[in-house]
């Protein structure tokens, strides 16, 4: 276990990290940003210490089953931020034409991102927050997680997520399912699903979430668990 003073120290380095990617990419230093989401990567790896071995994090039916939860819930998800933004009384957000397309910033967005989040925001901080009743620490390290996206549209969509992830995190104790759907999430951001059909998505995606569940905390309960 470790103080919150120590994670917060790791959250703020992990923003300025990347905040320099971002800075050095608007000065024209190309993979600026995947420079920082591998900087970011090995840096909260590297703090995370020792942690209890889980059967679920090495299950790759749970990886396959968060990844496809992910991906068929990413429309539905975006049409539900989208309502809830507007009845915000947000602007409609405009079209975006920044999703990555060369090899680093895809490896960001699929691997590193979900990768380094999750570690970060679902794992160590809430354990470092272990005083706090639940439900606020995952209002508090879901708005963290928000806080350096930025963009409002992104700052909620992002938060909402968190909340998400921070349920299945509670759930399971597997931060691999949720690394596995926040990939599962970014991969359909990256394709850019569109909200035709978004019924048949939606229902596949609550089953691989339900099966990636159960799986999860099955092996949870396994012989492999354990320090």
């Amino acid at each position: 276990m470790t103080g919150p003073c120590e994670v917060l120290l790791t959250v703020v380095s992990v923003w300025v990290l990347l905040g320099c990617g971002a800075w050095a990419e608007r000065e024209g230093l190309r993979h600026g940003v995947p420079a920082s989401f591998a900087a970011a990567t090995f840096l909260v790896a590297a703090s995370r210490g020792r942690q209890p071995r889980r059967a679920a994090n090495r299950d790759a039916g749970v990886w396959l089953l968060g990844i496809a939860a992910g991906s068929c819930s990413a429309i539905s998800l975006t049409l539900l931020v989208l309502r809830l933004g507007l009845e915000l009384g947000m602007e409609p957000p405009r079209a975006r034409a920044d999703r990555p397309r060369d090899t680093p910033g895809v490896v960001s967005m699929l691997v590193l991102a979900p990768a380094f989040e999750e570690l970060l925001y679902r794992e160590r901080l809430p354990d470092a927050l272990r005083r706090l009743p639940v439900a606020l620490r995952a209002v508090v390290s879901s708005a963290l997680f928000a806080v350096p996206h930025a963009e409002p549209w992104r700052v909620l969509g992002t938060f909402w997520i968190g909340l998400l992830l921070a349920a299945v995190h509670r759930a399971t104790g597997s931060v691999a399912l949720c690394i596995a759907v926040h990939a599962g999430l970014n991969l359909g951001a990256l394709v850019g699903v569109t909200p035709a059909g978004v019924a048949l998505p939606t229902v596949l995606g609550g089953l691989a979430f339900a099966a990636a569940v159960r799986r999860a905390r099955a092996a949870g309960r396994g012989p492999e668990d354990g320090p």
